[in-house]
C-alpha cells in the first residue's frame, strides 16, 4: 500500500505541471487583450494600448525640439509625446506605482512614434541614473527600465557608466533652480564610459534639460560622444496648453 502511495503523488507531478502550463496560457492570452495601461479589456485588434488610452496620447508635434542639451555638441533630445494624458499616467505609474512593466511599454511607444534613431543599434544606450536614496526608496530606476528596453528592441549595447549624487528632486525647480541642482551632480558608473561609438541618453521625461545636459558634458569631460537623447514625453515649463 506504501508503495501505491508514492505512485499516485509520482503520477500527480505532470498534471501539476500539465494544470499550472494552462492558467500561464490562459493569463498570457487574457494580458494580450487587455489595456497594458489601464487594464481595460480590449474590444477589438489586441494592441498594447485601449482606443481611450491611444486617444490620450497627445504626440510631441516638435519631435527632435526644442529642448537642445547645453553640452559640447548641442544635441536635440527626441521625445515621443508631451507630458499629459496617458503618457503622463505611464510615468506616474512607473515613477511612482511600483509598476516597472511599464518600461518595456515606453519603450513600444517610443518605437513606434519614429523616436528611436534608425543607426541605434550601433549606440551604446546610457539611462539618466538615479541618487542612491531615491533608488533604495523605488527600488529600480525608471530610466534604466526604459533604455534596457529599448536596447533589447534595437539591438544596441546598455552601459551603466553613470552614478549620481544625492540631490533635491528636480520636482517644482525653476530652470535657474534645476540647473544649479544638478551642477556637478554625475559620477563614474559601475562601467568605463564606452569610446569610440555614439552614446543615446535616456530618461522618462524632459523639461529643461538641466539633467540631461549635465549627464551629458560628464560623459564627454570622460571622453564619450553623446550623439543624442531620448525621452518618453517632454514636459514644457509653460503648461498652460497642456491637457491633463
Amino acid at each position: 500500500m506504501p508503495g501505491g502511495g508514492r505512485s499516485s503523488t509520482v503520477s500527480a507531478h505532470p498534471l501539476i505541471r500539465s494544470l499550472s502550463l494552462a492558467v500561464s496560457r490562459i493569463a498570457s492570452l487574457l494580458a494580450d487583450r487587455t489595456c497594458r495601461l489601464c487594464g481595460a479589456v480590449l474590444q477589438s485588434t489586441p494592441g498594447p494600448l485601449c482606443g481611450w488610452c491611444v486617444a490620450r496620447l497627445y504626440p510631441n508635434t516638435d519631435r527632435y525640439a526644442p529642448v537642445v542639451l547645453e553640452n559640447r555638441s548641442r544635441v536635440v533630445v527626441r521625445s515621443s509625446f508631451l507630458h499629459a494624458g496617458s503618457a503622463r499616467e505611464l510615468v506616474i505609474g512607473l515613477k511612482f506605482r511600483g509598476r516597472r512593466e511599464l518600461g518595456r511599454l515606453a519603450a513600444d511607444l517610443m518605437t513606434g512614434a519614429g523616436t528611436i534613431p534608425p543607426d541605434a543599434a550601433g549606440c551604446v544606450i546610457v539611462p539618466v541614473p538615479l541618487c542612491r536614496t531615491r533608488l533604495r526608496q523605488r527600488g529600480y530606476n525608471q530610466a534604466e527600465e526604459i533604455g534596457a528596453a529599448l536596447a533589447r528592441a534595437h539591438g544596441a549595447r546598455m552601459s551603466r557608466c553613470l552614478s549620481k549624487e544625492d540631490r533635491p528632486p528636480q520636482t517644482g525647480l525653476s530652470a535657474a533652480m534645476r540647473r544649479s541642482n544638478v551642477r556637478g551632480a554625475f559620477r563614474a558608473g559601475r562601467e568605463a564610459v564606452p569610446g569610440g561609438v555614439p552614446i543615446l541618453l535616456v530618461d522618462d521625461v524632459v523639461t529643461t534639460g538641466s539633467t540631461l545636459s549635465e549627464a551629458a558634458a560628464f560623459l564627454e569631460a570622460e571622453g564619450g560622444d553623446v550623439a543624442g537623447a531620448l525621452t518618453l514625453t517632454y514636459r514644457p515649463e509653460a503648461r498652460g496648453y497642456i491637457i491633463d
